[in-house]
């Protein structure tokens, strides 16, 4: 449960660091993108959360790519990694989950949700759905339409850094937060993760490696032709995007541990980090195309496999 390890998470860092409690002045909180939430009456989770990378809603591209070609509302090429194609798989394997949702909340807004009870989420985290226009910052209505999607089922979305209520009594005694502080709405891991490194300005960019790997580059303006290209992210700031390119990295890492290694302790981070400084320029030819949840840039093709090229 993401909401037990948040307040398992809060209490780590009082216990293993010298913060203290009227050190906090705010808080906001940042998560994955692109991996839905259903909530029903008075907030009960209706099912386990299907994460951005699961492949699962490749059937339903076909359907979008048939329907929503001419929308040029969306924030990149049609994806299966995105929260759109995931919501119509559950509308159409599981009827009775979305006959029951009330709301759809992102990661980080349902732990939100627990704090205040609040159905929001910020235009960064929705700018990756595609079911927002990423240029007004708004729920498309013709996108939601054509979809069969009730916009009544989608939270407002809001500036990431707009306070949306404060700690409550009761929360604070729970989670182990100073009372009365200031939530702000937070943003995505993307978005977190640029403003972090201080990535805020025209033509900066941004290579992230976690489970994927990223390249990032703030704009000003969101260019005609990128549906056909790549994909913009709304920025934290106003008048902002983020080009974003991505595909596996840790991701590949952890399969060649399982794949190769399996249960042998030796096979740490550092042994990995020694191999590859041993390991020759162009590692003498071998070439490995990460495709182990389908291509998602610049190929962007979720039928795509990986593979080793040049073993012998």
């Amino acid at each position: 449960d993401w909401y037990e390890a948040f307040k398992h998470t809060i209490n780590c860092i009082f216990a293993k660091t010298n913060l203290q409690k009227r050190d906090i002045v705010s808080i906001g909180i940042d998560g994955m993108m692109n991996s839905p939430v259903f909530l029903g009456d008075n907030g009960k989770v209706l099912r386990s959360t299907i994460i951005w990378m699961d492949q699962r809603s490749t059937p339903q591209l076909k359907w979008l790519k048939q329907n929503l070609k001419n929308h040029l509302v969306l924030n990149g090429p049609l994806t299966s990694t995105a929260l759109l194609s995931k919501i119509l798989w559950v509308k159409e394997n599981q009827p009775e989950i979305w006959k029951e949702t009330r709301k759809i909340l992102l990661p980080k807004d349902y732990i939100r949700f627990k704090l205040n009870k609040s159905f929001l989420t910020d235009w960064s985290d929705a700018s990756a759905t595609q079911l927002f226009n990423v240029e007004d910052l708004s729920w498309s209505d013709e996108v939601c339409e054509a979809a069969g999607i009730n916009k009544s089922k989608l939270p407002e979305a809001v500036s990431p850094t707009e306070v949306v209520g404060r700690v409550t009594k009761k929360t604070a005694i729970e989670v182990g937060l100073p009372e009365g502080i200031p939530i702000v709405a937070g943003c995505s891991d993307a978005v977190a993760d640029n403003l972090a490194a201080g990535v805020i300005y025209p033509n900066q960019c941004l290579i992230r490696l976690g489970t994927c790997g990223a390249l990032f580059m703030i704009i000003d303006k969101v260019p005609s032709d990128y549906p056909k290209r790549y994909y913009v992210l709304a920025h934290y700031m106003p008048s902002r995007w983020m080009i974003h390119l991505v595909t596996p990295a840790g991701l590949s890492k952890k399969w060649f541990q399982q794949a190769f290694w399996k249960e042998d302790p030796r096979a740490t981070n550092e042994l990995f980090d020694a191999m590859a400084k041993k390991a020759p320029l162009g590692s003498q030819g071998l070439i490995f195309h990460p495709y182990l949840s389908g291509e998602h840039t610049p190929r962007k093709d979720s039928k795509l496999r990986g593979d080793f090229i040049g073993i012998t």
